[in-house]
C-alpha cells in the first residue's frame, strides 16, 4: 500500500475531539507505523520543468517559506 501527501493537511475528523485525540487517530500513532518505510520525494520535479534558473529560485525559496510556516518556524498560526 503507497500512502501518500501531507500528513499535516490531511487530519482526521475526531467529532468533538480534542487535539490530542487527533493526533492519536493519525497513521503515525497506529501499532502499523513500525511495518511502515517512509520514502520522501528528494527533487520536486514540477519546479524544475520549463523554467529559467532565475525562476527556479524564486520557486524553491516561496516553496522554502510555505514549509517554514506549516512548521511553524515564521510567522503566528
Amino acid at each position: 500500500m503507497v500512502l501518500g501527501g501531507d500528513f499535516r493537511q490531511i487530519l482526521l475528523v475526531v467529532p468533538k475531539g480534542t487535539r490530542q485525540d487527533v493526533v492519536h487517530a493519525t497513521i503515525n500513532s497506529s501499532y502499523l507505523w513500525n511495518f511502515c518505510e517512509v520514502i520522501t520525494l528528494s527533487t520536486n520535479m514540477k519546479l524544475l520543468s520549463g523554467a529559467s534558473d532565475a525562476d527556479i529560485e524564486e520557486r524553491r525559496s516561496f516553496s522554502e517559506w510555505v514549509f517554514s510556516i506549516s512548521d511553524e518556524r515564521v510567522g503566528e498560526m
